[in-house]
Formats: C-alpha cells, sequence, structure tokens
C-alpha cells in the first residue's frame, strides 16, 4: 500500500519496508503516520535513504522491526529534525543511524538540528549514531510527559547504545533524562 501526502510517496520497496521517494527532487518532509500509529516490519533496513542530501523530518510514531538497521540515512548533508516516540529496532545492526559525509544541521542549515527520543530504540549494534564531518545538532533522550509517561530508552545489546561522533567539530546539547544502556553506553 502507498500513502501520499502533498511531496511524497511512501510504500514498499524491495530492500526494506518503506520507501520514499521525492516528487519533485529532493526531501521536504517525512512523517510517521500521525494520530494512526503503525507498524514497519523489513528484513533488512526499516527505512533507507542514501544519496546527496536529505531536506526535511523524520518521524517515528509507531514501530519500526527490521532485521538489520531501524531507520539509516547516509548522506552528504542533512538538514532537519528526528523524532522518536514510538519504538525502533534493529535486530542484527543499529536502530537509528544518520551519517553524513559533509553536515548535519537543522532546516536552512542555520540552526541546530533536534534528534528527539521520548520512546524506545533498541539495536543489536549501536542504538543511535550520529555522525558528520561537521554536526550542528541537539540529541535529547527522556519523557514528553515525566508524570504520565517513562523516559526515552535507547540500548545496545553488543556495542555502545549511543555513539556521537564528528571529524571536525559537534557544536549542540547532548542532554540525557532517560535510559541509556550497552556495553558502552555512550561515546562522544
Amino acid at each position: 500500500a502507498t500513502r501520499q501526502d502533498d511531496r511524497h510517496v511512501l510504500g514498499a520497496n524491495g530492500r526494506g519496508a518503506l520507501g520514499v521517494l521525492p516528487l519533485e527532487g529532493r526531501h521536504e518532509r517525512v512523517r510517521g503516520f500521525e494520530g494512526l500509529p503503525g507498524s514497519i516490519f523489513a528484513a533488512l533496513d526499516g527505512f533507507e535513504h542514501a544519496g546527496t542530501s536529505f531536506n526535511g523530518d523524520v518521524a517515528n510514531f509507531g514501530s519500526i522491526t527490521a532485521g538489520f538497521t531501524g531507520i539509516r540515512i547516509s548522506v552528504e548533508t542533512f538538514e532537519g529534525d528526528v523524532t522518536n516516540t514510538g519504538q525502533i529496532a534493529g535486530a542484527g545492526g543499529s536502530g537509528l543511524v544518520i551519517s553524513a559525509t559533509s553536515s548535519i544541521t537543522g532546516a536552512g542549515g542555520e540552526i541546530p538540528s533536534q534528534i528527539h527520543n521520548t520512546g524506545i530504540i533498541n539495536a543489536a549494534g549501536v542504538g543511535l549514531r550520529i555522525h558528520a564531518d561537521n554536526v550542528l545538532a541537539d540529541v535529547t533522550n527522556d519523557s514528553s510527559d515525566p508524570l504520565l509517561f517513562p523516559p526515552g530508552e535507547i540500548t545496545s545489546q553488543s556495542g555502545a547504545a549511543v555513539v556521537l561522533s564528528a571529524n571536525t567539530s559537534w557544536v549542540g546539547n547532548i542532554t540525557n533524562d532517560g535510559t541509556v544502556s550497552g556495553l558502552r553506553d555512550m561515546i562522544v
């Protein structure tokens, strides 16, 4: 089945469970199933995007269960935010990976990318990996409402739960008010 919003067609592809085809040559927005959380099951990667750039937001409100990596974005430049309020599981690899050969920033390249987890990221390897030459990003693992919901969890079965790295510079805040658990917990 496919779903079309104002700029994208989302549907099944041969490698993972979800593919994104930009209708105008670049990504503006990738939304989860807002108001109606869905489930993605994939033999390899749950969501994968590789290319020159990714411009837009990624939001998971449902469940992504992948045989390898839950969400993988490998580009030259990433401009946008990532929100997980659901569950991401990478059974044989990582939970959430954003890797850019040049930079990771927020929309327009002038503000920090907001990488926010209030859900669960669980992986055999690294739970959350963010890497680029230059990173302008705030990474937060907490609860959307501490009185009603438990805090976010990022876990690894065999490696570091969180790996945050930059070849040249990292500018931004790292906040953990949740659980980060792995053989090495967090590497910055």
